[in-house]
């Protein structure tokens, strides 16, 4: 048999032929890099895109949420400035009540004074000089009420809060730290200032107006003072148990109110 040497070659080329060559598999096998690279690059592109899309969102919506929580403190605060302007008018009708109570009192022990000092059958001048005593001191008591009171109107349009009253528990501890000091100067600025308070309060928060010998007594009512339990707290409202009196076995519940983030007497 014959071996067709040219067929074979020509087989051979024809197979050779068909195969890719070496340059032809450097070009797919550039062109697959470079798809690779160019998917890459794209899909870290749109990540990034996607990823300073959400950042821009996230500062927009953290902006407006920070907008709107300023303007609703804002109005807060607001509101909270007319409560207090509302505050001080009520206070203030309260005190020119008092006031209005006292004045006429006044010229009626003057009047008093006056009788006294006129003569009267079989009284002596011993029983004369000490009942113009008494009425001297009476009147003079009601004159320095007076004036005490006359100056508590003119303090009522202040206003003013301390660090103590971020709790209740050191609103309360104050008035047994002025009971204990004799410092009054800060109790009126721990009554509600809305206004919104009741006469137990207003006795407790205004003590610097009243007579030495009132003072006196509210010193030792709540010189030995003591809370008897943590606040019992509600919303904006709270509650403590209270020791007072000489020996502190006089229990009471204080009531307070938060105005803003202090914290007030509202009543007892």
């Amino acid at each position: 048999m014959k071996i067709n040497y040219f067929l074979i070659l020509g087989l051979t080329s024809i197979i050779m032929s068909c195969g890719p060559s070496q340059k032809e598999i450097e070009e797919r096998e550039k062109f697959v890099a470079d798809s690779l690279r160019i998917a890459k690059e794209y899909s870290i592109a749109k990540a990034k895109e996607q990823m300073e899309k959400f950042v821009a969102d996230s500062l927009r919506i953290a902006k407006e949420y920070s907008i709107a929580k300023a303007k609703e403190q804002i109005e807060k605060e607001r509101i909270h400035k007319e409560k207090i302007e509302v505050g001080k008018s009520i206070n203030k009708r309260k005190l020119k009540k008092i006031f209005d109570e006292l004045t006429p009192q006044l010229q009626k022990e003057k009047k008093k004074l006056d009788q006294i000092n006129e003569f009267q059958f079989g009284r002596s001048l011993s029983t004369k000089q000490q009942q113009l005593r008494n009425q001297n001191e009476k009147i003079n008591e009601l004159a320095y009420f007076i004036d005490k009171v006359e100056k508590e109107i003119s303090m009522s349009n202040l206003f003013n809060s301390f660090d103590f009253q971020l709790t209740p528990q050191g609103t309360v501890e104050h008035i047994f730290t002025s009971a204990k000091s004799g410092d009054f100067s800060k109790m009126r600025h721990i009554l509600d200032p809305y206004g919104e308070y009741d006469s137990d309060a207003k006795q407790i928060c205004l003590v610097e107006m009243l007579p030495l010998y009132r003072q006196e007594e509210w010193k030792r009512v709540f010189e030995n003072g003591r809370m008897m339990s943590d606040p019992v707290i509600k919303g904006d409202k709270a509650e403590i148990e209270i020791a007072i009196g000489s020996s502190s076995n006089r229990l009471e519940k204080i009531n307070l109110v938060r105005r803003m983030d202090k914290w007030y007497i509202k009543g007892m």
